[in-house]
């Protein structure tokens, strides 16, 4: 069973049969979240994990983007030289 929560602003499901609950965006969620990052003039959002986005009219991606109206194309100026992660020391090349 799908819930949404409006005061959290969060959208989970629950199983009490094997007791297991799943958080989770949805199109409707991500565009709550937009919503409340520009009621409160923050910068921006962000996707911890995007890998399993879709690539249809359910992509939380593009719904981000459609709420925002831009991407912000600023150059990524963090630098991690000492990270033991060679793509991350190296400033992730080819991106």
């Amino acid at each position: 069973m799908e819930v949404r929560s409006m005061i959290a602003g969060a959208t989970y499901s629950y199983d009490p049969v094997s007791k297991e609950l799943v958080s989770y965006d949805t199109v409707s969620s991500v565009q709550h979240k937009v919503g409340y990052i520009q009621s409160r003039r923050l910068g921006r959002g962000m996707f911890w994990e995007a890998s399993g986005d879709r690539n249809d009219s359910s992509s939380l991606i593009a719904a981000s983007f459609t709420a925002l109206g831009e991407i912000d194309a600023t150059l990524n100026l963090l630098s991690y030289p000492n990270s033991r992660y060679s793509t991350i020391a190296a400033g992730m090349p080819g991106e």
